[in-house]
């Protein structure tokens, strides 16, 4: 009994109990933001949002850790804000995980935002349904909405906000995508 309470030789993780979890990464490591991720998933217990900004673009590396952060960590974070500088791939990569995979989505967060500048410019996707249009100041908002080719059921919603500043040959945006309920 007594090697049963103190011989085990595994340790025992503390967590820091938090709201939201901020994380600012320069992208000169992939490794060392991968190791930044890690850390926080594993030391904190997040109850409202993980929010991470990337100053430069993303490399391939460093969005597919962000993929799968957002496909396989939905029982640890209720929702996850990622900014980073120019990319379009993050994007791609859910939307056709959304519609195309066989996964219950289960393990996937249930809302995530994306801020950044996308190259090229937002186009809407051609399975895109309830379609909405909202033009408010600076910003073009398309809300619609997504569903998965195997399980019509499984539908998320998506909020694109255009904001009308060109930086370069992209756009400023923020999308924000939400697991809807069955």
């Amino acid at each position: 009994m007594i090697n049963l309470l103190f011989d085990d030789d595994k340790p025992i993780l503390k967590q820091f109990h938090v709201q939201y979890l901020i994380l600012r990464a320069r992208n000169s490591n992939d490794n060392k933001i991968e190791n930044i991720l890690k850390f926080g998933l594993i030391h904190f217990a997040i109850y409202e949002s993980l929010n991470s900004t990337f100053q430069n673009d993303l490399s391939e590396q460093q969005t597919n850790i962000l993929f799968n952060i957002i496909i396989n960590e939905g029982n640890k974070l209720p929702q996850v804000l990622f900014r980073f500088y120019k990319s379009t791939k993050l994007y791609e990569l859910i939307i056709e995980y959304i519609t195309t995979s066989k996964d219950d989505f289960s393990k996937m967060v249930p809302f995530i935002t994306l801020n950044g500048i996308l190259l090229p410019p937002f186009k809407l996707n051609k399975r895109a349904e309830n379609v909405e249009y909202i033009l408010k100041d600076y910003v073009k908002v398309t809300k619609y909405q997504i569903a998965n080719i195997y399980n019509p059921k499984a539908r998320f919603s998506f909020h694109h906000h255009d904001i009308y500043m060109e930086i370069g040959d992209g756009w400023v945006f923020m999308a924000e995508i939400g697991k809807m309920e069955e």
